[in-house]
């Protein structure tokens, strides 16, 4: 029922009471000060009510307000998150274009970049739904490996490594994250 009907309802709730109560009433005592004493109750309980009213209906506001906050505040995490996961791409690309052009020390600070916004990513759980725990930690666990393998590799100044097993991980790391963008703009059906 509107704020409205429950009002009305109850004003007419209060009119019959109190033509009851008039009636109830022996002749003696319908003098004018009774009336307005019953009167007065009568208004009173229909002030209480309409504040009762009111206050549901404010609850309800309430409520209403914070279901649309949630919803704004997974929207807008949604599109920061596709925001984090195309730049996280993009930094894989730059990363295998410093290593086409033989940038070691460039490519450890960029990989160094990368590592934090990929273990931010790894305490996620919203991903886990998207793609499973094994995947995520294998990916990065080679990606964790390849990091430590240019350092060790860089400061020793040896240049043995396989670099087609780099790329290939690079690469399963770019499809990952990737994919996870793409199930992210997909809407759930």
């Amino acid at each position: 029922m509107t704020y409205r009907i429950k009002v009305l309802l109850s004003a007419l709730a209060s009119v019959f009471l109190f033509i009851i109560i008039y009636f109830v009433l022996p002749k003696g005592d319908r003098i004018i000060i009774n009336f307005i004493t019953i009167i007065g109750v009568i208004l009173s309980l229909l002030g209480i009510l309409i504040a009762y009213f009111q206050i549901l209906s404010v609850k309800n506001v309430a409520i209403e307000t914070q279901n649309r906050i949630k919803e704004n505040i997974i929207q807008n995490n949604k599109i920061l998150t596709l925001s984090d996961l195309s730049r996280k791409a993009a930094m894989i690309d730059e990363i295998l274009g410093y290593l086409r052009n033989d940038k070691i020390d460039l490519c450890i600070l960029r990989m160094k970049d990368l590592k934090i916004l990929i273990n931010n990513l790894k305490n996620q759980e919203q991903y886990y739904s998207l793609v499973s725990k094994k995947q995520f930690r294998e990916i990065f666990e080679n990606f964790n490996i390849d990091l430590y393998n240019f350092q060790t590799c860089h400061l020793e100044n040896k240049k043995k490594m396989d670099m087609a097993v780099v790329i290939k991980n690079f690469e399963n790391l770019s499809t990952l994250f990737l994919d996870l963008e793409i199930k992210l703009k997909t809407p759930e059906l």
